[in-house]
C-alpha cells in the first residue's frame, strides 16, 4: 500500500489522529494458534470484533464425527466484560470467562 493511502479498514489512530491505523484482533486456541484473524479501523472498539471473531474460527478437521465448530470456552481481557457480551458468546455455547472491570490483575 502506497504512503499516505486509506485501505479499507483503517481508520483513524487512537495515538496520533493525523495517521490512519488498524487494528489486528486474534483468536488462538490453548497452543497458541491462531485460527481466526479480523482486522478492523483503529479507532473501533475492540468488543466490536468479538462475535464475527467468533463466526470466522474454521471447523476442526481430523477427528471423527461431527467437526467442532466452537471452543467449549472464551477468555477476554476487560474490553469484553459486558453483561451483553457475555450474554451473546453464552449464545453461541461457549462459556465467556472474561476479565472484570474493576478489578486488581492477576500477578503474573
Amino acid at each position: 500500500m502506497t504512503p499516505g493511502k486509506r485501505g479499507r479498514k483503517t481508520g483513524p489512530s487512537p495515538v496520533d489522529r493525523a495517521r490512519t491505523g488498524s487494528k489486528h484482533h486474534v483468536i488462538t486456541e490453548g497452543g497458541g494458534l491462531p485460527p481466526a484473524v479480523t482486522v478492523a479501523g483503529g479507532n473501533r472498539h475492540d468488543v466490536t470484533q468479538l462475535l464475527p471473531l467468533i463466526e470466522s474460527i474454521p471447523p476442526v478437521q481430523g477427528r471423527r464425527g461431527r467437526p467442532r465448530r466452537r471452543p467449549d470456552e472464551l477468555y477476554a481481557d476487560r474490553a469484553h466484560d459486558s453483561d451483553k457480551h457475555r450474554d451473546l458468546v453464552r449464545a453461541k455455547g461457549i462459556d465467556p470467562q472474561f476479565a472484570r472491570k474493576g478489578t486488581a490483575p492477576r500477578r503474573r
